[in-house]
């Protein structure tokens, strides 16, 4: 993660058995680090496993409110199969198989605007 945030990652399988990692509920935190950071599950052989990231980010408009204070919007910025894993992606998914390990990704390389 070379983002100045931490961002939000999960990986979905897309066979029958829909898991996610690390669960249905939650999600791993990637904290800003310019080092590869690795994770390891065990899955299925021959199962499809994508991978999804996400950032929510606020930004401050011009628009102020009768309270003086500026309007706030919250908006999530995404890359791979997205939060809920339904997106389809090109080089986010990857075939399970013992002992393999799936390349290092960098977000800014497969996702134009997604960081």
């Amino acid at each position: 993660n070379d983002n100045e945030r931490a961002l939000s990652l999960k990986l979905f399988s897309r066979s029958d058995t829909h898991q996610e990692w690390p669960s249905k509920s939650k999600a791993y935190s990637i904290k800003p680090d310019a080092a590869v950071q690795q994770l390891k599950i065990t899955c299925e052989t021959g199962e499809q496993i994508c991978w999804g990231a996400w950032m929510k980010v606020q930004t401050v408009s011009g628009e102020v409110r009768s309270n003086g204070e500026r309007e706030t919007r919250t908006s999530t910025q995404s890359a791979g199969a997205g939060e809920r894993g339904q997106r389809s992606c090109e080089h986010c998914c990857h075939v399970c198989a013992d002992g393999a390990v799936a390349p290092v990704t960098k977000l800014r390389d497969h996702e134009p605007g997604a960081r």
